[in-house]
């Protein structure tokens, strides 16, 4: 009677085993589409593209189409995930430019590495100095040979799968003023929309820039003087470590643009190089004069991530 009442008490507890297993099944529910391209960012920085092949409770398994490379990572260390469209494999071959946030003088509308500080060094002299509270709002500070000219506040945010808007907000200081004049030399703010992935995008921005009126008038009744501007960039990345900026700018009110072109060489996670040139084009009376300010100009940034 005993070997009896102990088989059914195994049986029992098998049954209890698997109705526990067939609800844990049950309640899983699928987090990503199956035959679809992601790019996963782990905690630890990792960055991993594929299609994904097979998903379970705890991990998803993706495959590189291109490499035929298979890796599994466990849900609990994904902290970012992007679909990638269809017919763009850039992100799956080449992996996520991690330094799309700036083309030359402008800057895209992604969003910011939380808790990062990240710099961009224009010819070594002029320095943008970014610190992000979130992935949506940065503080900026730019200097000129490490001494502080202008403070501002940026934000950017995801509106749809691969469109973005953002924008920002400065005061400039006038490091030249005396005890008789003004410290702000001017203030601006500007709009901006992007399209696109890390790797090819399209930026458009627009905004308004309020300098001081003496470097225009000897006496004028305004103490700033307000310009508009808008301004687009592009960028293609071709190979791994090489990308195309394109950008260019205009002011209406002084009738001239200036413009850009620099191959990015993509050193590592963490600095990247730009090398190009910037030329200045005056449309005055609708004509453009090719005089000595159009001569292109040598131009050099590098960027940096910290932390």
């Amino acid at each position: 009677m005993k070997h009896y009442f102990f088989i059914a008490f195994i049986l029992f507890l098998g049954a209890l085993a698997h109705g526990q297993t067939t609800a844990d099944s049950s309640s899983f529910v699928p987090q990503y589409d199956t035959e679809t391209n992601y790019t996963l960012k782990t905690k630890s920085g990792s960055i991993h593209t594929g299609q994904v092949i097979r998903e379970t409770s705890e991990f998803v398994v993706l495959k590189n189409k291109i490499t035929h490379r298979t890796v599994e990572i466990r849900k609990s260390e994904i902290i970012q995930n992007n679909k990638s469209a269809g017919r763009d494999l850039s992100n799956e071959t080449m992996g996520e430019n991690l330094h799309a946030r700036n083309y030359m003088f402008l800057s895209s509308a992604f969003l910011f590495d939380e808790g990062k500080v990240s710099t961009n060094s224009h010819w070594l002299l002029l320095e943008n100095i970014n610190y992000a509270f979130n992935k949506h709002w940065a503080i900026t500070l730019n200097t000129v040979a490490f001494y502080p000219i202008s403070l501002g506040l940026n934000f950017a945010y995801e509106i749809t799968e691969d469109n973005y808007i953002g924008g920002s907000v400065f005061g400039i200081g006038d490091i030249t003023s005396g005890g008789n004049s003004s410290a702000l030399f001017g203030y601006g703010a500007q709009g901006k929309f992007t399209h696109g992935n890390s790797n090819k995008n399209l930026t458009f921005s627009g905004g308004v820039i309020g300098l001081n009126s003496d470097l225009f008038y000897r006496n004028s009744t305004s103490a700033f003087v307000n310009m508009a501007f808008i301004s687009a960039a592009y960028c293609s990345r071709f190979k791994k470590n090489v990308a195309l900026n394109i950008e260019g700018w205009y002011l209406p009110e002084l009738t001239s643009g200036f413009g850009g072109i620099g191959f990015k060489f993509i050193g590592n996670e963490v600095i990247c190089w730009t090398v190009g040139c910037y030329a200045l084009i005056n449309n005055s009376n609708n004509r453009v004069n090719l005089d000595l300010r159009a001569i292109p100009v040598p131009y050099f940034s590098m960027s940096r991530k910290f932390n």
